[in-house]
């Protein structure tokens, strides 16, 4: 993920990564006071894994909203009436 502040509070910048087995990339826009978060996913395949690399990828398109702190990034999404989250954490070393 790399990035920038763009205007006052706005960030930007894009993004690539993987979910179970397709690639994908994209563009990300994020407002620090109101936490509004807004991807464009640029490049995806069909994930193999018809249940968790689809609901990965279908809850990065419908990305609405951020959250957390240094440890834990929250990905709010909706997926019909309910709002869910994706929670990404940095890799530790297996002695911390």
């Amino acid at each position: 993920m790399e990035g920038a502040a763009l205007d006052g509070s706005n960030s930007g910048g894009t993004f690539s990564g993987r979910a179970t087995s397709v690639n994908t990339s994209g563009e990300w826009n994020a407002n620090g006071e109101n936490r509004e978060l807004r991807l464009t996913i640029k490049n995806t395949g069909n994930d193999s894994d018809v249940y968790l690399g689809k609901a990965f990828i279908e809850g990065l398109k419908s990305a609405f909203k951020y959250g957390g702190d240094d440890k834990n990034l929250y990905i709010y999404y909706h997926e019909g009436a309910t709002t869910k989250f994706i929670s990404f954490a940095p890799q530790r070393n297996s002695g911390n």
